[in-house]
């Protein structure tokens, strides 16, 4: 073994299914995997369990007795329990990482109290209930004590915006020094970026999602809509990715696309066309993390609009690299924000500021950067 080899600390990578698999997460699981592949600092070794052969099973009882109001199971965890631990043990780490995998971290508890664990996730279950979750009180006591084992057993909790830093101390009381901030990058590869100029007689807007509801998709249509008619000398068209046209009556300036995966190179090619070939970001989102899309937005230089919710003001700095909007705002003042930014020059500002947000805070290598040092400190 090479100098290099042994100067490097062995970290397993604890996931239930294929970590490389760009399908789950928005790709984020496989980013991690792949980033963290690349350090100079770290060996990487996958700990890759396969879900008992009774959990598919189990989970459809549990749909059937409940009447479909619970999701989650107890037993599932148990059935898993045996293989998570000799996993776990069998791979001679000292590090583990688990990205988004509280029920695997309860799984495997047993070994995993040997073991100093790096837990990652985009926020607290708590702080989830009644916001992106609407689970059954069953499911809640649950998925709650999933989370609760896996503070307790970290000697580091990651997370990618500040939202839930309070939650973790004052609810699951974990020490304020476990808690590290690391923000997403792109999960698509860095082609450039533009500076979007005001003056333009056409602007293009864009929107990612595949909520239609909770991405806020009929607050965009008719900030477009508001736009179009407040203005007789420019003129705007949103497109939208993630979702298929609705059997509605769409106005002509709207489009939309339809999935685009990135794991089909066709595809992906689109997706960076359409960022490449729009001018501004608008997610009028209800309930956010961390969206990805932030980041990717900000990497191709589009002015995001959005909500102040959840993460989303650790992706989009108000008056900087965009608008962050009150929740009670509506169309009228997405369509009164974006016109001003334009009419005022600010347009040209926000994509620049979005450009430098993602260089210096929203892209894989600082997050590996810090990453590294999360390791160091445990060492």
């Amino acid at each position: 073994m090479n100098k290099r080899m042994a100067d490097r600390t062995k970290i397993g990578f604890l996931y239930m299914g294929n970590p490389t698999d760009t399908k789950y997460w928005s790709g984020t699981v496989s980013n991690l995997h792949k980033i963290i592949s690349k350090s100079d600092k770290v060996e990487l070794v996958d700990i890759v369990v396969k879900p008992h052969r009774l959990s598919a099973k189990l989970y459809k009882a549990v749909r059937v007795l409940s009447l479909k109001k619970n999701e989650i199971s107890f037993l599932s965890a148990f059935l898993n329990s045996r293989a998570a631990d000799r996993m776990i043990e069998e791979s001679n780490c000292e590090y583990i990482f688990a990205p988004a995998c509280s029920k695997l971290i309860y799984s495997g508890r047993k070994a995993l109290k040997n073991k100093k664990l790096i837990y990652l996730s985009d926020a607290t279950y708590h702080n989830m209930i009644g916001y992106y979750f609407f689970h059954s009180k069953h499911d809640q006591r649950i998925a709650d004590m999933w989370e609760s084992t896996s503070h307790k057993l970290a000697s580091a909790i990651i997370f990618p915006a500040e939202w839930s830093f309070d939650d973790a101390m004052n609810y699951y009381h974990t020490p304020k020094e476990k808690i590290k901030l690391l923000k997403f990058g792109a999960n698509i590869e860095d082609v450039g970026s533009k500076v979007i100029k005001p003056g333009k007689d056409k602007y293009k807007l864009l929107l990612i999602g595949v909520d239609y509801v909770r991405k806020g998709v009929d607050v965009a249509i008719e900030t477009v809509k508001r736009l179009n008619e407040s203005s007789s000398t420019v003129k705007y068209e949103l497109t939208i990715v993630g979702l298929n046209k609705p059997d509605i009556d769409i106005p002509d300036y709207v489009t939309f696309l339809g999935k685009l995966r990135k794991d089909r190179e066709d595809e992906l090619k689109r997706l960076i066309d359409c960022y490449k070939s729009h001018d501004i970001f608008i997610l009028p989102t209800k309930a956010e993390c961390s969206a990805i899309v932030f980041s990717e937005a900000s990497m191709f230089g589009l002015p995001v609009f959005t909500y102040a919710t959840g993460g989303t003001t650790d992706y989009v700095k108000d008056g900087v690299s965009g608008r962050c909007l009150e929740p009670s705002c509506g169309a009228d003042d997405f369509a009164k924000a974006i016109s001003s930014a334009i009419e005022n020059g600010d347009v040209e500002k926000f994509s620049i500021g979005a450009r430098k947000k993602y260089e210096e805070e929203l892209n894989w290598n600082t997050w590996l950067e810090k990453f590294e040092s999360v390791v160091e400190e445990l060492a």
